[in-house]
């Protein structure tokens, strides 16, 4: 089944709005295909600071519901952070979603990164209403349901 990546509704805490962005929840529920409500603000706590355990709180969320998340980063790009040379001259097939981090036109400051989900090193979801886009892909990461 093919996703529409297009009707998947945008992020509703906005960094221009003085919040925490939930760029991140956004994704991971777009990735699995829930909605955005579903899944936690990882990045900001109850008493809207920000969570400097997000990284932990998002593996154990996911774990929690048998998904796993890891870094899949490549100098190659998005595609190439999943080839395996070694074994076999071709991609992945299908291709797979990866969450994609970087700074974006808005980004106000170093480590302001927003995240959006891509296939094939194309961005097919982008949170923020602007759908701007990243100027770089600074991390990627995917999320994966570990074999049993």
């Amino acid at each position: 089944m093919t996703r529409n990546w297009n009707a998947i509704p945008k992020q509703t805490f906005l960094v221009e709005d003085g919040k925490i962005g939930d760029c991140w929840r956004c994704c991971i529920a777009a990735v699995l295909g829930l909605p955005a409500e579903m899944v936690p603000h990882f990045l900001m706590k109850d008493d809207g600071t920000h969570n400097h355990e997000c990284d932990a709180d998002t593996q154990l969320w996911l774990c929690e519901r048998g998904y796993r998340i890891t870094y899949a980063n490549s100098f190659g790009g998005a595609r190439e952070a999943l080839w395996f040379p070694r074994w076999s001259s071709s991609p992945i097939d299908p291709p797979v979603p990866l969450i994609g981090v970087g700074p974006t036109q808005r980004s106000k400051g170093l480590g302001k990164h927003h995240a959006v989900v891509m296939i094939d090193g194309k961005i097919v979801y982008d949170p923020h209403p602007s759908e701007a886009g990243l100027t770089a892909i600074i991390e990627q990461y995917l999320i994966f349901k570990p074999v049993e």
